[in-house]
């Protein structure tokens, strides 16, 4: 390796012309203090690299006095510190993690490894991705050489934004403040520089103001021989794309949602469709197609929705571009005008008056200022403003609700003309398709359509999660904890006027009135929490008499309202009300002032009126859904108290269908519900009952790969039953036997995340196991766990939840999925219950159709492409020993099916997968 490589005195950054190491380690299982090796070495000129392994006491100790002096380079250095100092400090004057580097300058591009990161931002890694052994000197050499671009990188940063960078990383106690403070140094300033040239309303101004939609054109249908010329044999997508395979049920799927909005030629008025697509038919290609034609044909707006960002970014950065480059070679359609956009709730923009009165903010906290300076590069940069760009941790995502467009209704920003999120509403008004997700398009309806541009075709892509996410939205939640941080967040924002009005021009005497409100409120604001924390007190109290072992939401009902006990809630109640409303008034009284005052142009103060007004409403909401809760009921609801993170006062609409019924698809001319689960054995009833469609046109559509070959399910036949005691101890049996048959490659799924955590413990005791074991909620979110499992090819993945669906792993990675138990609900679920109580059999009419969907979900997630081959083994006994059984099996593509005892079918899996046989060999 050539020592140009490590070459970092660039003779522009003075910090750096002392020595510098370079780390590189490796964790064991990254578990902390479990460090393996250590690569390190010096780098300035002439001086040649030195490297060494340190995997115990005396090589620690190396690497201590080696590095003594010097600032230290790594990457994610919080384990590596940790695991050294289980035997000492590391005596280093610096510490600067390239991980964090590099989030200042692409918060959008951070990965979770250094080689990841590399790869992202255009270093070449071939020839360590291509060798097979951990090679720690070409790891090093990628750290060295990512180490040097970023460096450039920062240097190449306008001389304003370096300057507001220092003091935020400063403000951060970061230990990169004197490497950036070094780098803004040695930036020459420009000539006539002043504070006044930091305007981050350059970013808005900077964007191309939409076009009006206008008004739509005369009527004009899509006809199917247009889509069949499209999407045909010798069809157009043929031409354009040689992957592109013509597909019967894509082409079906594809002429449906067309006549759906309406056919002249077949005299079909527009009407609603309900579509099933298996998987692999291409269902995004299907409706988009027609939506798009028809958008352009008739100048209208088709919104398209869905449950999942994935599926959101794969429409709008994939599939609609390429159906545009395709239809591009059509002369008879104009394609030139047709614009598209995807549109999020307000939370999900950026506020830059939100951002500068917060960065301005004397009390800003080391976390808060880390995330301005995350996201202070990427404000002059991004064309949307959309949070989706940066990867946040959890804290950092607290402190973006302070600097989000949720107080846009207040905003003085949306008048002066740069809003994010207003510029978001803009484009949308101006689209002809316009992607949301059901979480907005179902608040839309909760506001009068408010949100979402005027529409009369609607995609409701993933349907089958239509009902639960109308369930959430037309819901409520108001959490102990959250009332608290409701009202410290409060006492935040007026707290933040204390430094400016010491510093503006009032007299003393207006300063001596404003102060004394501000004290007022401070003091109130303690008696409210407290009369909060009784009534909270009360409840939990009360409800400890009907509270099972272990459970953890309990359903209130008209039984429990009925007692005594429960009328001295209502005396709590009000008295929090009381309290909330006088507190209220205040907080209105300060902000005339503020008015009254002529304080209103001073810097920060607009935001600060905005916020608190913003905040009045939301605490005038919270006081509502509490009276409710407590004192007035609404006998079409469903209200429930939970007990996680402190208590929850819980509810949710009984029904939903009759209001999407009256305010979606009665609203509507045509909407178009499709999944690949809307189903039972081909019948739709459950799901047009559950979600008020009236009359739709059905068309059920399966898929175009060859299950029979593809999948193996097998039924073990001497698998206890799940309600034994011995159960979970046959799971965890089995599974460690299954992953050596199928060399890892295995994901398990669980209807509960107790029985993951306890399954995930058991597996990781075994010392002969011999393959890694990642446990969703245990080892990382669940993206950074598919990741790993993909580049571990000897891997158990453990999931629960969001890994029943809308997750595409890949066959290289996944080639067995166990099934643990059938995803029935739980019983005792308060929405589950009541609900169930409005059918005369609910095991029956609700819940086996509610799980056999969730199952055909779950088996989904195995075979995703037509050369995919894997074994799905189900260890749930009732699947065969019950009547109820064969629904879920005929739910399902036909794949071949075995049953016998374990010991039988660990062969018949080895075979499968190994041999490549067929179905016909079973």
């Amino acid at each position: 390796m050539s020592d140009s490589g490590y070459n970092l005195t660039l003779g522009r950054v003075h910090i750096l012309d002392a020595p510098i190491v370079a780390l590189e380690a490796e964790f064991d299982g990254r578990n902390l203090g479990q460090l393996s090796a250590i690569a390190a070495l010096k780098m300035q000129k002439g001086i040649e690299p030195e490297y060494f392994y340190a995997n115990d006491e005396n090589g620690y100790k190396k690497f201590a006095d080696f590095s003594m002096g010097c600032p230290v380079v790594a990457y994610e250095i919080a384990p590596i510190i940790a695991a050294i100092s289980q035997f000492f400090p590391l005596q280093t004057s610096e510490i600067w993690d390239i991980q964090e580097i590099a989030e200042l300058l692409y918060p959008h591009e951070t990965g979770d490894d250094l080689i990841s990161l590399a790869a992202k931002l255009g270093l070449d890694t071939f020839e360590l991705n291509n060798n097979l052994s951990d090679d720690f000197y070409l790891r090093l050499e990628v750290l060295c050489n990512l180490f040097n671009l970023l460096l450039d990188e920062l240097t190449k940063l306008p001389y304003g934004t370096l300057q507001r960078l220092s003091i935020l990383i400063l403000r951060s106690d970061s230990t990169l403040h004197n490497l950036i403070a070094g780098v803004s140094s040695s930036v020459p300033s420009p000539v006539g520089y002043s504070d006044r040239h930091i305007d981050l309303r350059e970013s808005i101004s900077r964007l191309e103001r939409p076009r009006s939609l206008g008004q739509p054109n005369q009527f004009r249908s899509i006809e199917s021989e247009l889509i069949a010329e499209l999407l045909g044999k010798n069809g157009l997508l043929s031409k354009k794309f040689p992957d592109y395979e013509p597909r019967d049920e894509q082409l079906a799927m594809s002429k449906s949602v067309a006549e759906a909005f309406g056919s002249i030629k077949k005299k079909i008025n527009s009407h609603h469709l309900i579509v099933e697509g298996g998987t692999g038919i291409g269902k995004s290609v299907a409706y988009l197609l027609p939506s798009i034609l028809f958008a352009i044909q008739n100048n209208v707006r088709v919104v398209i929705s869905t449950n999942t960002i994935s599926l959101q970014e794969q429409l709008v950065k994939k599939d609609i571009p390429d159906l545009l480059n395709a239809l591009s070679e059509i002369n008879e359609i104009d394609i030139s005008k047709f614009r598209y956009t995807l549109l999020k709730g307000k939370a999900n923009y950026a506020c830059l008056k939100r951002w500068e009165s917060l960065a301005n903010s004397e009390a800003l906290t080391p976390n808060e200022a880390r995330t301005l300076a995350k996201t202070l590069r990427w404000l002059g940069t991004t064309q949307s403003g959309d949070r989706s760009e940066l990867h946040l941790d959890q804290s950092q995502s607290n402190v973006w609700n302070r600097i989000n467009a949720s107080v846009f209704a207040t905003c003085t920003g949306v008048k002066e003309g740069y809003c994010f999120y207003n510029r978001a509403r803009e484009k949308a008004a101006a689209a002809h398709v316009i992607v949301v997700n059901h979480a907005l398009l179902l608040s839309d309806l909760e506001v009068g359509g408010s949100l979402i541009p005027e529409y009369q075709y609607l995609i409701v892509d993933e349907a089958h999660n239509l009902e639960s996410e109308a369930t959430k939205q037309f819901g409520s939640l108001v959490s102990g904890t959250g009332i608290q941080e409701v009202f410290s967040r409060c006492r935040a924002i007026y707290s933040d006027l204390l430094p400016i009005v010491a510093r503006s021009p009032i007299g003393n005497g207006q300063k001596e009135i404003l102060q004394n409100q501000i004290n007022e409120l401070d003091m109130y604001v303690t008696k409210v929490n407290a009369i909060w924390d009784e009534l909270i007190a009360y409840l939990d109290s009360y409800l400890f008499e009907f509270r099972k072992v272990g459970e953890a939401e309990i359903r209130v009902t008209s039984a429990m309202r009925t007692s005594s006990d429960w009328s001295w809630l209502d005396i709590k109640a009000d008295d929090f009300e009381n309290a909330s409303t006088y507190f209220v008034d205040l907080v209105n009284k300060l902000r005339r002032q503020l008015e009254d005052f002529n304080l209103e142009n001073l810097k920060g103060v607009d935001v600060i009126r905005s916020e608190l007004s913003e905040w009045t409403l939301v605490c005038g909401e919270i006081c509502t859904r509490i009276n409710e809760f407590i004192s007035n009921p609404d006998f079409k609801r469903i209200y429930w108290v939970g007990k996680r993170q402190g208590l929850t006062l819980n509810s949710a609409p009984l029904d939903v269908a009759s209001r999407l019924k009256e305010e979606l698809f009665d609203d509507k001319k045509s909407v178009v519900l499709t999944s690949a689960t809307m189903a039972i054995a081909g019948d739709f009833s459950h799901s047009i009952e559950r979600l008020g469609v009236t009359e739709p046109e059905q068309l059920c559509l399966g898929s175009p790969f060859d299950y029979k070959n593809a999948a193996l399910m097998y039924l073990p036949t001497d698998f206890p039953s799940p309600t034994s005691d011995h159960y979970w101890e046959s799971v965890v049996g089995m599974i460690p036997e299954v992953v050596r048959a199928a060399d890892g490659k295995t994901l398990v799924l669980f209807t509960s995340h107790t029985d993951l955590r306890n399954t995930a413990m058991e597996l990781k005791k075994l010392p002969s196991l011999g393959y890694e074991v990642l446990a969703q909620g245990v080892d990382g979110t669940p993206a950074q766990l598919i990741n790993r499992f993909r580049r571990n090819p000897h891997a158990i993945l453990l999931g629960t939840a969001s890994f029943w669906e809308g997750v595409d792993i890949g066959n290289e990675a996944l080639k067995v999925l166990i099934i643990a138990r059938l995803p029935f609900s739980v019983p005792t679920d308060p929405i589950f219950a009541a609900r169930s109580e409005g059918y005369e059999n609910a095991f029956y009419d609700y819940a086996i159709p509610q799980a056999i969907l969730r199952f055909r979900q779950g088996f989904g997630r195995l075979i995703r492409s037509k050369t995919d081959k894997g074994v799905v083994i189900i260890s749930d006994s009732r699947i065969t020993a019950q009547p109820y059984g064969k629904k879920f099996i005929d739910s399902i593509p036909s794949p071949t099916i075995i049953k016998s005892t374990f010991e039988n079918g660990l062969s018949l899996i080895d075979s499968w997968l190994n041999d490549k046989d067929t179905a016909d060999k079973y």
